[in-house]
């Protein structure tokens, strides 16, 4: 069953479970990823959906920083549970730790040159593509070079 399909399906069971919440999010990431089917001109796999999913995420993290600015707890806290349901499709995520070991390693056979943080970034990305924050990574590459 492909990440596509469980999600539909979790979208009919949140509808017959009258999980309003579930239901919503599931309901706007079914959106995301058929619209990004359509754009692609394919079905998706599995990681491009975790890929789209993960941006939903991060959509959704901005959005908890923007209402804690303004004093918005509850809209922040909607925005909370709606990351927890979308978490639930994403595959473990790797912790700063388990980054810089595959970073370490990296330059184990790489030169450090600041000038090609880039592609740096750039090599390491299939290795964390759905895994990990890429602002964790980027922060973690950076400190690398300046060590």
């Amino acid at each position: 069953m492909t990440l596509t399909e469980r999600i539909e399906g979790d979208l009919v069971s949140a509808m017959k479970n009258s999980d309003e919440l579930r239901r919503d999010t599931l309901r706007l990431v079914k959106s995301a990823l058929k619209n990004q089917s359509i754009e692609a001109g394919h079905d998706l796999s599995d990681e491009e959906a975790a890929t789209i999913i993960a941006r939903e995420v991060k959509k959704r993290k901005e959005s908890i920083e923007a209402y804690n600015q303004v004093d918005k707890p509850e809209l922040a806290e909607q925005e909370q549970k709606e990351i927890d349901v979308l978490l639930d499709y994403l595959p473990e995520q790797m912790d700063e730790a388990q980054i810089k070991e595959i970073v370490d390693k990296y330059f184990e056979t790489n030169p450090k040159d600041i000038t090609k943080m880039g592609q740096t970034i750039g090599a390491l990305s299939p290795q964390f593509k759905g895994k990990a924050d890429m602002a964790i990574v980027s922060k973690i590459v950076r400190e690398a070079f300046q060590n």
